[in-house]
């Protein structure tokens, strides 16, 4: 008969594999599709590629019409319907910086900021639960949906970061922790259910 401790280790060996090739080919899809021609038109970011341009010069980030010119350039596909942000208007400071690259350069800055809040927020997260020593922290980078959201150049991760901010801060430096709330903006309607909690 197995003992308990060896059928834990092996279903944790068996856990931390399936995981980690998981991670290998979400990254190697992530590096496949952003060395493909015309890549940057080819998932969500180009949404906020395009607002940022239109932002940086003084038009209208949310005009559907200037928007589909701009996705277009970069790869979009034209039988596709334009993509108009769907954040509200606290976003456009975040992302005005890609309106002064090129769509390209762009694409990598963003994912490295995206990849640079996911970082962050494990660390914090592993720090807040008190288990520094504990390597399951490392099953966070193989969360599928995070992983979703790295491919499709989504703003989630930017909203998880705002939220361990919070959390880190909020009873030592509470103008910080209020400050940090602002990247929850990015997707308020995400956090109706916690708001009807904490009303009730």
């Amino acid at each position: 008969m197995i003992r308990p401790i060896r059928l834990r280790t092996i279903f944790e060996f068996v856990a931390v594999a399936i995981c980690t090739l998981a991670f290998a080919m979400t990254a190697l899809s992530i590096l496949a599709a952003m060395t493909t021609p015309n890549s940057a038109g080819t998932h969500d970011y180009v949404e906020y590629w395009a607002s940022a341009h239109l932002l940086a010069r003084h038009s209208n980030p949310y005009e559907a019409g200037a928007l589909q010119e701009l996705e277009r350039t970069v790869g979009f596909p034209t039988e596709a319907p334009t993509l108009v942000m769907g954040n509200p208007p606290s976003a456009l400071l975040l992302i005005l910086p890609l309106g002064y690259i090129g769509p390209v350069v762009g694409e990598w800055v963003w994912l490295l900021l995206q990849l640079a809040a996911l970082v962050v927020s494990v660390q914090m997260i592993r720090s807040l639960v008190g288990c520094p020593q504990s390597k399951v922290h490392l099953l966070a980078y193989a969360f599928a949906p995070t992983l979703a959201c790295l491919l499709a150049g989504q703003v989630a991760v930017f909203l998880l970061l705002g939220l361990v901010l919070f959390l880190r801060w909020q009873k030592t430096r509470p103008l910080l922790a209020g400050a940090s709330l602002w990247l929850c903006l990015l997707k308020p309607h995400l956090f109706v259910p916690c708001g009807v909690v904490l009303l009730l």
